[in-house]
């Protein structure tokens, strides 16, 4: 007799979602979704994403596909569900957990609390604190002089911490107005 022998493939392949970046500044992901094996008929229609653009798909391999995700607001999640894409045998992969994203927005302003000076004022005094405006709430602040169109009197201050401090008596006669460039810098920049 002729002997049979049969193998029966019933294993879903397993996919795994992930980022090239954990936090980008401008809000695009780059994303891979790697199948355990071999697949087909998956495509950009498969992808499920809460506030983010799906743009960029491409198959890497048949196993390796990836795909740009431009979120609209500062997170996003991406999940792609259960049979999706089907292996040789016919088996539709199992859903991918959700992959969760944020993105940093860079700080747009920066405010001094105060722009005057008393004429004649003492050296290492503190003429005003800097705040800055960010849709990141819970960002913090490092912020320095740097060079560059309006750094003209730069060297005539220093910033410690938030403050911005005079080195200098500074006389009105002589001079009424500085001009000084400052950075802020938030915890991703």
């Amino acid at each position: 007799a002729t002997q049979l022998s049969i193998t029966s493939d019933q294993t879903k392949p397993s996919l795994i979602l992930e980022a090239t970046e954990s936090a980008p500044v401008n809000g695009e992901f780059i994303i891979t979704a790697t199948f355990s094996e071999d697949v087909s008929g998956f495509s950009s229609d498969d992808i499920m994403s809460t506030s983010g653009i799906i743009s960029d798909f491409s198959e890497i391999n048949t196993s390796t596909y990836s795909f740009k995700i431009t979120a609209t607001i500062n997170s996003v999640d991406i999940s792609i569900a259960a049979d999706a894409a089907f292996d040789e045998a016919g088996n539709g992969n199992s859903a991918s957990e959700m992959l969760s994203l944020t993105f940093n927005t860079a700080p747009n302003d920066i405010i001094l609390s105060n722009n005057t000076i008393d004429e004649n004022n003492e050296i290492n005094v503190v003429v005003g604190t800097f705040n800055t405006t960010d849709e990141d709430a819970e960002d913090s602040h490092i912020y320095q002089l740097i060079t560059g169109t309006g750094s003209d009197d730069n060297e005539r201050f220093e910033i410690i911490n938030d403050q911005l401090i005079a080195l200098e008596a500074f006389d009105f006669e002589v001079k009424n107005t500085y001009t000084i460039r400052v950075k802020s810098t938030d915890s991703f920049d």
